[in-house]
């Protein structure tokens, strides 16, 4: 039997290749020739070996054995045979043969070394400092890095930092190395180190109820949450005279760094003040205690001299005011005019002008009020133009009458204008009707000048109305201008 094999050189060195116990497994004799090996191509030929005798084989076995070396290249190689000859008598039945290629694979199993000079280099209260020489391995990987016996990272810096530690304590720093195929050091590297000191007491956070709060009004108890930056027993007070740790009360719930307890008979409008003291696992205390203040607030009602919580005029007038007639709700207070329902000239006086109450209004209350107040002026001068043109008119005066009767009606329907100019229009209509009428013509300037003097003394009279509605309309502006802004103040 003759067989040649083929090898990737890049991964596997062959060292030599020995016969196997395929033919002499039932002790026949056999001849093997010696192989040519050639690593450099990757090659075994020559690989030939053969009966000596007439002999049979009857189970599987192996045909050569082959010694290798694998080389640093990580990788696969395949083995592939190939020229396979299998002689046999020509008078015999053929031989079938199965042979199947292989492939070898280089893994590495060798640890990468240890990390030397491991010191440290520098500490405090809370942490220490660790560094260190890495291996030269090629395949170096990382540091597996433990602090008292509690892995804690892999690292392939050559330094580490121990932080959130416990002052006056000592730590074991712990390393060993790993390589990129996952080959573990055994042999492990320590260093042990204490930290400085513990003189810093807990540091007190308050968590609920925040600090200066006010709770809702109608709370009646509340959990105090507060946390410190290391584990603590707090204890409370509610004095801080005459007070320290030794003498306060325990949280419910401490002893790590979350501490609670639940506060009862809170009542409304009452404020509360706290005073906590946490004593650090190394007995430091500070004796300043932390101050913890919060209030519970006033409930709010329709009474409390307060417009607010949703109050309106509407809704609760003896903190917010009544309405105004427009249906206001907002702003401040100003005077409104009492009038009296008889608005002739003669009781239309400063006095009853002056007699004010206060009233919710709006700016676009204070507008309507200003154009009732010019409404009631010409009610008032149309009122008095209307009962002068009377007192002128004659019977002959027809278009007068009829012209002073729809003066009349526009005055009952409240159109003062109207009413105003329509009067006017009939007291023209009277001059025009003397001049056609049977009055001797030398009464003339007599009637004109009555006329002259009477109109001249009316329109003083309205002129002095008007100056007078005016001066208190400005009057009423201004003081609800003052009034708003003594509110908003």
């Amino acid at each position: 039997m003759e067989v040649k094999i083929y090898f990737n050189p890049a991964y596997i060195s062959i060292n030599s290749i020995a016969e196997g116990n395929l033919f002499t497994q039932d002790g026949a004799p056999t001849w093997f020739m010696t192989p040519i090996i050639n690593n450099t191509e990757g090659s075994i030929i020559n690989i030939v070996t053969s009966f000596l005798g007439s002999y049979n084989v009857s189970k599987p076995s192996n045909f050569i054995t082959i010694n290798l070396t694998a080389k640093e290249t990580l990788g696969v190689s395949d083995i592939n045979l190939t020229d396979i000859i299998i002689s046999y008598p020509p008078d015999s039945d053929a031989l079938y043969t199965f042979f199947k290629n292989g492939t070898i694979t280089i893994i590495d199993t060798t640890a990468p070394s240890s990390i030397i000079g491991l010191l440290n280099q520098s500490k405090d209260q809370d942490w220490i400092y660790w560094n260190w020489t890495n291996p030269t391995d090629s395949d170096f990987s990382h540091t597996e890095i433990y602090i008292n016996n509690t892995w804690k990272t892999n690292t392939s810096n050559n330094f580490y930092n121990a932080t959130e530690l416990i002052g006056d304590t000592t730590y074991e720093i712990q390393t060993r190395t790993v390589d990129n195929s996952g080959n573990v050091n055994t042999a492990w590297v320590n260093s042990s180190m204490m930290t400085a000191p513990d003189t810093i007491a807990p540091i007190i956070t308050f968590i609920a109820p925040t600090n200066t709060t006010a709770l809702t009004a109608g709370t009646t108890q509340t959990t105090i949450n507060i946390s410190t930056d290391e584990n603590a027993t707090c204890r409370y007070n509610i004095t801080v005279t005459n007070t320290s740790y030794e003498n306060s009360t325990n949280f419910t719930t401490t002893g790590t760094t979350a501490h609670s307890f639940l506060y009862t008979g809170l009542t409304n409008g009452n404020t509360y003040n706290l005073y906590y003291w946490c004593n650090g696992t190394k007995g430091n205390i500070d004796q300043n205690a932390a101050h913890h203040t919060f209030s519970v607030s006033v409930a709010l009602y329709c009474g409390d001299g307060t417009c607010n919580n949703g109050e309106t005029c509407s809704t609760c007038a003896t903190d917010c005011g009544s309405c105004s007639s427009s249906g206001g709700s907002s702003g401040g207070f100003i005077p409104t005019p009492i009038i009296p329902e008889d608005n002739t000239t003669e009781n239309i006086t400063v006095n009853n002008m002056t007699q004010v109450i206060l009233q919710q209004n709006t700016t676009e209350d204070i507008i309507k009020q200003n154009d009732n107040m010019d409404k009631l002026e010409f009610k008032i001068t149309a009122q008095d133009k209307i009962e002068a043109v009377k007192n002128m008119i004659k019977d002959i005066d027809t278009v007068a009458r009829n012209i002073l009767n729809d003066a009349e009606d526009a005055f009952a329907k409240g159109n003062y204008e109207e009413a105003y100019a329509l009067a006017s229009e009939a007291e023209i209509a009277i001059g025009a009707g003397t001049e056609t009428s049977s009055t001797p013509k030398d009464h003339y300037p007599i009637l004109e000048i009555i006329g002259f003097v009477f109109i001249l003394m009316f329109y003083i009279l309205i002129l002095k109305k008007r100056r007078t509605l005016r001066r208190y309309i400005k009057s009423n502006i201004n003081d609800y201008i003052q009034k708003r802004e003594s509110i908003n103040n």
